[in-house]
């Protein structure tokens, strides 16, 4: 086991690598102090700023067994500042070195979703865009943005701000864009992305090349599922297209290697219905 002395050695190994902006004299908690404060009160359930300052006074005297504390603990406000004052990308890739987390043949989920019930008295309801690492269960990034059309700009900043070689980065059909799966590409990371008939020309020629003939056309890779339960039964093929001959507009989207039909046929309680869905591959 771990003595005291040892397990702050690798953790301030670790983020004594973090530049503190702050001018030296306004000092009043140390950077180590106020981060050390944060993970412990995360890993102990605090859920936002407030619930870390009142997890640090509830137990004031336990972190004083690691670092002196010599003016108490900060105020949630003046931890807020601090974290705000650090660059995003470098806390992030440090967090990562410190849990040992690694993105390599792992999965990335960016999705965005609007919060249920933020939506007040004719105030739009509040859109956040949130990555998620499947494998190891971490949330890599959060962001609130105003709209659902600002996640075409807060994906780049998200995909910037982490190192995510290796891994497999799915998004739905709002982050399908050329300059996205290039971003993707270039950070040496694979795509999964949505597609649908925002990109009209992309969209119909892959329905097309599924739709007609397509087997006849194409050397396609295929799949059947079966799932059952609760009185409801989903039907799932998929068809995986990987030669480009009929689709000319590929040629506009970086590292795209196959695209892909997902067919779901879903029967509940006697009634079935029916959907389609494609999605393009960097894989």
């Amino acid at each position: 086991m771990q003595s005291e002395k040892e397990f702050l050695r690798g953790f301030e190994e670790c983020f004594n690598e973090l530049d503190d902006k702050r001018q030296i004299c306004k000092v009043f908690y140390p950077l180590l102090e106020v981060i050390f404060l944060s993970l412990m009160s995360i890993a102990g359930g605090a859920g936002d700023w407030r619930e870390i300052e009142f997890f640090g006074k509830s137990h004031l005297n336990a972190f004083r067994q690691y670092y002196p504390f010599e003016n108490g603990m900060p105020s949630d406000d003046t931890i807020r500042r601090v974290f705000e004052a650090l660059d995003p990308k470098r806390l992030n890739e440090i967090l990562m070195k410190y849990f040992g987390v690694s993105l390599a043949k792992d999965q990335v989920i960016i999705d965005g979703k609007s919060l249920n019930g933020s939506a007040y008295n004719g105030i739009r309801a509040l859109h956040f865009l949130n990555v998620y690492a499947a494998g190891s269960g971490i949330t890599l990034y959060g962001k609130a943005i105003d709209k659902k059309d600002n996640e075409i700009t807060a994906i780049p900043e998200a995909i910037e701000a982490l190192d995510i070689k290796g891994a497999t980065v799915t998004i739905d059909a709002m982050g399908c864009q050329k300059n996205i799966a290039k971003l993707i590409i270039e950070k040496e990371a694979d795509y999964i992305l949505g597609l649908k008939a925002n990109h009209v020309t992309l969209y119909n020629e892959v329905k097309t090349a599924f739709e007609t003939n397509a087997e006849s056309f194409f050397s396609m890779d295929k799949a059947h599922t079966e799932e059952k339960g609760h009185g409801r039964i989903e039907e799932r093929t998929c068809r995986v297209i990987k030669d480009f001959s009929k689709i000319p507009s590929h040629k506009a989207w970086p590292g795209i290697a196959s695209v892909i039909e997902v067919k779901r046929v879903t029967t509940t309680k006697g009634k079935t219905s029916e959907a389609t869905n494609y999605q393009q591959f960097s894989i």
